[in-house]
């Protein structure tokens, strides 16, 4: 399964933001997770045709559909961006 931090992980390759580059504590981590779900809530919307259910479990934080792939993350990440 994918979890949703592989998807932060792809939007923050593609962006050059300082505002998340340094995390100093446990505290500032979840802050910043909370910035990119409500972009990652943003972009599912914009992902018209999937291949695969978007849909998120969240107890996991990850999704819930096995075969989403790399293909399907990178246009997450696009999308937040």
């Amino acid at each position: 399964m994918v979890k949703l931090m592989d998807v932060y992980d792809a939007f923050l390759s593609k962006v050059d933001d300082d505002d998340w580059s340094e995390v100093s504590s446990q505290e500032d981590l979840e802050w910043f997770k909370k910035d990119w779900r409500s972009f990652l809530d943003a972009a599912i919307p914009y992902f018209k045709f999937p291949r695969c259910s978007l849909e998120i479990d969240e107890e996991n934080q990850c999704f819930k559909d096995s075969t989403m792939g790399t293909a399907e993350i990178q246009i997450l990440a696009i999308y937040m961006k």
